[in-house]
């Protein structure tokens, strides 16, 4: 297993490479979680995350510097309670679809399996009325969830332009 990492825009990723031979998954079928090689202490950038399962988010570990100034670390916070927020609202929505999904999947096959018809799956054309009454009936959480979003977004604007004046202002100092 070889660990490669790749810096951009301030970010560090970090990807894995598996031997074709090594065995990537357990026994359940579940992936096997790698654990980092670097000590926290040593980041010097924000690392973004394998996607959760639930939400399919990436988590983001912000790099925390001991000489951050009030304003980095305000922002820092800031950045952090709105990627909280949003992996929450994220895995309670992706929780209720599959839940709903799975009561659409197992009423609509039982009314299939008392009209004779014996399948173990639905079409394309059978899900699709899931999905458009899915999106229908949270049609006014998801316009909601868009609103807060954007606004938590621009709000993060004037805290990150006043950080980088303050850091470019410091290195013409210098």
């Amino acid at each position: 297993m070889i660990r490669t990492i790749r810096r951009a825009r301030g970010f560090t990723y970090c990807r894995y490479k598996h031997s074709k031979t090594e065995n990537r998954q357990l026994d359940d079928g579940t992936p096997k979680k790698i654990p980092c090689l670097v000590k926290e202490e040593d980041m010097k950038n924000d690392w973004i995350g394998p996607p959760d399962p639930v939400s399919n988010l990436r988590p983001i570990k912000f790099c925390i510097s001991e000489d951050d100034s009030p304003l980095a670390k305000s922002y820092r916070s800031q950045r952090q309670e709105t990627q909280d927020w949003n992996q929450e609202f994220w895995s309670d929505h992706n929780t209720k679809f599959y839940k709903m999904k799975e009561d659409f999947l197992k009423r609509r096959l039982e009314e299939k399996h008392k009209a004779g018809i014996d399948s173990e799956t639905l079409s394309a054309e059978e899900m699709s009325v899931f999905y458009k009454e899915f999106l229908d009936n949270n049609y006014n959480m998801h316009r909601k969830y868009n609103r807060e979003w954007y606004w938590k977004n621009f709000t993060l604007l004037w805290p990150a332009l006043k950080l980088n004046m303050d850091k470019f202002m410091k290195r013409f100092k210098k």
